[in-house]
């Protein structure tokens, strides 16, 4: 069942007051929503930044070495300066050598009771047991919409905009606190060119690849037979050995969700299940993919066939879905 992030923020919270020396294992998501929850966790505890009273044993799920590790132990030395704990967060603890995993066994045995280890891990059974057997695990499903403010929900126009805060935490966070770009971005996709162009813009720029991927929907959706050459020459020409994966999975992606609809509206009566229903409209002048075409998408994934290739097959390919 999900909970919204005040719930479960609220929940941590209390676990950590009631304990001499907290110690959590948490299975939560990306680092967006970690740090969204850490924000959030402090928040209510202390009501006030912390900075001196934290401790990351590492970011980005690198590796957390000996030496790493044993700064905890001159960290935990001294009491808290401004707040009521002592923050000892791991952003990946199942990257610990094993050297850092036997002193963090001892610092852990008997910490001091200000002490409170926060190990964040996509992997619960790769911690080693005898971390586990000290710390009680959390994994947490939470509601993507929680994490967007009443007022930014108010404020939002594009239906597209609306079923993308559904899709994930990290989407709505990205839609929390980016609403005016992305409303702008996508009101602008009026055309094949202009959904191109902001494609293309967006592999230069930090925006996420679900963001992207939504574009390469509607890009997949406006392209016709007599537009294959224009866009493929585009993307040929964006394409270099870094990016060429990533390019081809963004518009897989796109693909999916689109077969994954109009599969569901054409051949079923489950309509809650269509994820984009602002597209119906178009749906319902496509034809329904045949399973081979599905097949062929999913396969792609992990195939080492030509990008350039399979990117051409993928918009031709779904071109002939549209009626004449």
């Amino acid at each position: 069942m999900k909970e919204t992030l005040a719930e479960f923020t609220n929940r941590v919270a209390k676990f950590v007051d009631s304990q001499s020396a907290a110690r959590l294992i948490i299975k939560i998501g990306s680092n967006v929503v970690k740090e969204r929850f850490l924000k959030s966790l402090i928040a209510v505890i202390e009501k006030k930044e912390i900075y001196y009273d934290t401790i990351w044993l590492n970011q980005n799920g690198e590796s957390i070495n000996v030496s790493k590790a044993r700064s905890v132990e001159k960290f935990l030395a001294y009491s808290p300066s401004v707040a009521k704990h002592k923050y000892v967060i791991a952003d990946e603890i199942a990257n610990a050598s094993r050297e850092a995993v036997a002193t963090l066994l001892k610092i852990t045995e008997e910490p001091p009771k200000y002490a409170v280890f926060v190990f964040f891990t996509d992997f619960p059974s790769r911690v080693i047991s005898t971390i586990r057997s000290r710390f009680t695990t959390l994994s947490v499903e939470l509601d993507p919409l929680s994490f967007v403010s009443i007022d930014v929900l108010e404020r939002i126009t594009n239906p597209l905009i609306g079923s993308l805060i559904k899709n994930s935490p990290e989407a709505a966070i990205y839609v929390d606190e980016h609403l005016e770009r992305l409303e702008k971005m996508l009101n602008g996709l009026k055309d094949v060119k202009s959904t191109l162009e902001s494609l293309l813009s967006g592999l230069e720029d930090s925006t996420p690849d679900f963001i992207l991927s939504v574009i390469s929907e509607q890009l997949l959706l406006s392209v016709k037979e007599k537009d294959i050459p224009y866009v493929f020459q585009k993307l040929r020409h964006a394409i270099n050995p870094n990016n060429a994966s990533r390019i081809l999975k963004i518009l897989l992606d796109a693909a999916l969700v689109l077969i994954g609809d109009i599969v569901t509206l054409k051949k079923t009566a489950y309509w809650k299940g269509i994820k984009r229903r602002s597209y119906i409209p178009i749906y319902l002048e496509m034809n329904a993919p045949k399973v081979e075409f599905t097949d062929w998408v999913l396969k792609m994934y992990d195939a080492n066939a030509n990008r350039d290739l399979s990117i051409f097959l993928l918009i031709s390919r779904f071109t002939l879905l549209k009626r004449k």
